[in-house]
């Protein structure tokens, strides 16, 4: 059995330290067990390895009766490939999401149950990270590990531990998440290319001269930039998403380098408009009127941005206030992220009515710089495969590359309790004057 599961034993055990009598957690032991065979009967080859998964689905039935709650099943297993019904491109991602998964289960690190504080979690040196896989490489190296924490959201032991640590303001990741594995399988170039279409103000490409793409507004333009600002990037008005989709499949084809110009797609859906766009229709989860694990205080939502990166493009590093959950459909992104206490080292833009505010000046690509300020900054570094979905808590700064043609959609939901993060910021930007 993996080390990484738990068994239905141990899951009744669990149940009885936790107030359950004797004789009702010798009951669930015993249906465990006897689900587990049962299941094992019936189906023999069950996903990767039968064995693993009985274990698994009895866990959930139990899950279910201790709790009262519906789990949703592991449904992407190897039996959906032989789908007669699936499209050419469903197919394709279900195998992508199936070998993720399979992926997560070798590689993820043992799981902790008790959420460490912000300051225990397992960091590298930020100066390490980007000496050991620079940031202009956007091709996972061989000795590449994960230190992140993985949950199943379809195993009710494992999505009771994200909901500490999501509540903890402790970053995790989640996988197993059958909406937006859904949503994977839907949005495919032909539905994607009729949609946005019509997406108007709510789409745009945006255009660099290489790899790099530092956020602006025009809202802080015209706020009154200081030093005669230029636009790190160009909108390109009249490029649509049909005209944007070539050249992302393009740079993976010729494995475009870090010094060519890049293209970065965007689009999204406003908050609580709950279907008016198919954005916010495809996704429900983060769309809602109630609050839910994505989505925890509907009244503060952002509404959801979408993010379609091509091979190499890089979002410099910044922080959201708001807890932000990030759901990857397609492709691969890495994350380098920093706590916020971080920010004094980081090059942050302090100053309110820049159009670049909260993000970082330092170019981390360019080594003299990453050596001058990055040695002993606290950060991790993680790869949001398809199928996965990324907690970021507030003021936590983020690095994105992306390493492939991806999709990557997020919604934010308020403040934590306390603002927790947010005093290391002010602090921050205090000095920073």
């Amino acid at each position: 059995m993996s080390k990484y599961h738990h068994s239905p034993l141990q899951l009744c055990i669990r149940s009885f330290t936790q107030g359950a009598g004797l004789l009702a957690t010798c009951v669930l032991c015993t249906l465990a067990l006897v689900i587990a065979l049962l299941y094992l009967n019936v189906n023999p080859q069950a996903g990767e390895s039968g064995p693993l998964s009985a274990v698994v689905t009895a866990e959930r039935k139990v899950g279910e009766i201790i709790t009262g709650q519906k789990f949703p099943p592991a449904i992407y297993s190897p039996h959906l490939l032989d789908d007669p019904s699936q499209s050419e491109h469903e197919l394709s991602i279900t195998e992508q999401i199936i070998r993720n998964r399979e992926y997560i289960l070798k590689h993820r690190p043992p799981i902790v149950e008790q959420p460490p504080t912000e300051k225990d979690m397992p960091y590298d040196s930020l100066l390490d990270l980007v000496q050991k896989w620079h940031p202009d490489n956007p091709d996972i190296p061989t000795d590449f590990e994960e230190h992140l924490q993985h949950f199943d959201f379809g195993n009710p032991y494992e999505r009771a531990i994200a909901e500490k640590y999501r509540d903890m303001e402790i970053p995790f990741k989640i996988f197993n998440v059958t909406d937006f594995n859904d949503v994977s399988r839907k949005w495919s170039d032909a539905y994607l290319r009729e949609n946005l279409k019509h997406a108007g103000a709510r789409a745009h490409v945006e255009r660099s001269k290489n790899n790099h793409f530092m956020f602006w507004s025009y809202r802080g333009l015209r706020s009154g930039a200081r030093g005669g600002f230029t636009p790190p990037t160009e909108i390109m008005s009249f490029m649509t998403f049909n005209d944007w989709l070539p050249l992302a499949r393009d740079a993976d084809a010729r494995k475009l380098d870090n010094a060519s110009e890049h293209f970065y797609f965007m689009s999204g859906a406003d908050a609580h408009e709950h279907g008016r766009t198919f954005i916010s229709r495809d996704l429900p989860l983060f769309s809602t009127e109630k609050n839910n694990f994505w989505i925890t205080n509907t009244a503060a939502n952002k509404g959801i941005q979408c993010r379609f990166g091509m091979r190499g493009v890089i979002a410099e590093s910044h922080y959201d206030s708001g807890k932000n959950m990030v759901a990857m459909l397609r492709g691969a992104k890495r994350y380098i992220v920093t706590p916020p206490w971080t920010c004094d080292r980081l090059g942050i833009i302090s100053d309110t009515k820049h159009p670049s505010y909260r993000h970082s000046v330092i170019d981390w690509s360019d080594m003299a710089q990453a050596q001058k300020n990055f040695n002993g900054v606290n950060a991790f570094d993680t790869v949001v495969r398809a199928g996965e979905v990324l907690y970021i808590p507030s003021f936590w700064f983020h690095y994105i590359v992306s390493l492939q043609y991806s999709i990557q959609c997020n919604s934010r939901s308020g403040f934590p309790t306390g603002r927790k993060g947010q005093e290391d910021i002010k602090k921050c930007f205090h000095e920073s004057v």
